[in-house]
């Protein structure tokens, strides 16, 4: 047979943890957050100059800068594609 102290300490300490992590929930959902219109413009200055490897580490740093840091990441690498394109349409009109 268990012992009941032991058992009411254990119970106590599972409530507190779970009341613990409840309180840092929501705690963490009540952090202030920067308007997506901002995280936006810095994630275009940072992409103006070329930082690029910042922009990845945004995306991978959380949700909410996730998807300002892959559009400007996409547009830079779509703008190559563009270039290499545009580029070898060159090529090919000089060489014939």
């Amino acid at each position: 047979m268990q012992d009941p102290c032991r058992l009411r300490n254990h119970e106590l300490s599972v409530n507190t943890a779970v009341g613990l992590s409840q309180h840092y929930q929501q705690h963490i959902m009540a952090q202030p957050t920067l308007p997506d219109d901002i995280l936006h413009v810095l994630c275009e200055e940072l992409a103006n100059q070329d930082q690029f490897d910042t922009l990845f580490n945004c995306a991978c740093s959380s949700r909410v800068l996730a998807v300002p840091a892959l559009t400007h990441l996409y547009r830079y690498v779509t703008c190559q594609a563009h270039l290499v394109i545009s580029l070898r349409s060159q090529c090919d009109l000089s060489v014939s």
